[in-house]
């Protein structure tokens, strides 16, 4: 049966490129990544591994990858394994681990442009997404409807948390359009259910 299923779009070439270790979200200790959020628990229903996602509407698990501050597609599979194998190959091709970390929450944030701070008046530290955490500051970022914000890392500085989080919050929306435009030539469906980190 043939593993990749490729729906439309521009997808991410990956031949000849060599097998690689599968990115685990929270734990990745098989691998030169790291992830810079604190450790938590996968959200149930949600992939093990970075950069997958399960789209319900196709009921696929999707690879996908941020580059030059776009989301690329890598393609769709019948199990998440395969999907997580394909996005690994990626990372190695398009994302040299030699510039540090990028890994926040489960987010691949690697290609993702520096963003313009999100200023809140209702928010204690004064930016969108980020808390007073024990002498620090927390960002975190809702991903999915009806679930807890993810934790996407605990900084020193207020505005390095607000950086973090505006890039988050790009990447989301990114995720989101792509979906809306594949969707919307194929009968419609809900993006609530689609983003699940």
């Amino acid at each position: 049966s043939v593993k990749k299923i490729c729906v439309g779009g521009s997808y991410i070439d990956l031949t000849g490129v060599p097998p690689q270790p599968l990115i685990l979200k929270n734990n990745l200790s098989r691998t030169v990544y790291r992830d810079n959020s604190r450790r938590r628990p996968v959200a149930e229903g949600s992939s093990r591994y970075t950069g997958i996602y399960l789209d319900k509407s196709a009921g696929k698990w999707k690879a996908q990858i941020m580059v030059d501050g776009s989301v690329r597609s890598i393609g769709y599979y019948e199990r998440e394994e395969d999907a997580a194998e394909d996005y690994a190959r990626a990372a190695f091709k398009y994302k040299p681990t030699k510039g540090g970390c990028e890994t926040y929450g489960g987010l691949d944030l690697g290609g993702v442009p520096e963003q313009p701070l999100i200023r809140s008046r209702t928010s204690a530290s004064g930016y969108k997404g980020v808390k007073a955490m024990k002498g620090r500051w927390q960002a975190r970022i809702t991903t999915t409807k009806g679930t807890a914000p993810t934790t996407l890392g605990t900084f020193d500085n207020v505005e390095e948390a607000a950086e973090i989080y505006a890039r988050a919050a790009y990447y989301l929306d990114q995720l989101r359009e792509e979906h809306t435009v594949r969707i919307t030539g194929g009968g419609g469906g809900d993006i609530s259910t689609w983003v699940a980190i």
